[in-house]
């Protein structure tokens, strides 16, 4: 937290409400079974929506990464609530990281290289 913080800050400890966490829990139910659903009737097009959403927001939690390293380093002032902020990005890596390994499963409807592997691996390519 900065170093001055102000009513606001220190009025809001950074629990979330339990309706508010209930809806957030509802958000992300109804995402993993729409993608379940997506990928059962359409996986390519699943597929490309998971990718393109996993590296949007993979590269905003990095962001926040670096804006925070980077006004740490230098010793900036925060102005107001902007480093929670900062850090509150960052704190998706680790979910990222396992939607990185969910999206290993997907590489045959992404990358046409996934396809020619097998074919490097017949052709006596790869000995």
């Amino acid at each position: 937290m900065s170093a001055v913080t102000t009513a606001a800050e220190r009025a809001n400890p950074g629990a979330l409400p339990q309706p508010i966490f209930n809806v957030c829990l509802a958000a992300v139910v109804i995402g993993v079974v729409s993608f379940v659903g997506g990928v059962a009737s359409d996986p390519q097009t699943a597929w490309l929506a998971f990718h393109s959403n996993f590296i949007f927001f993979t590269l905003m939690s990095c962001g926040g990464l670096v804006l925070t390293a980077i006004y740490s380093i230098v010793g900036a002032h925060w102005p107001g609530p902007y480093r929670r902020f900062a850090e509150s990005l960052a704190a998706f890596l680790p979910i990222a990281a396992v939607l990185g390994v969910v999206g290993m499963f997907g590489g045959e409807y992404l990358f046409k290289a996934v396809h020619q592997r097998t074919w490097f691996a017949s052709s006596g390519y790869l000995q």
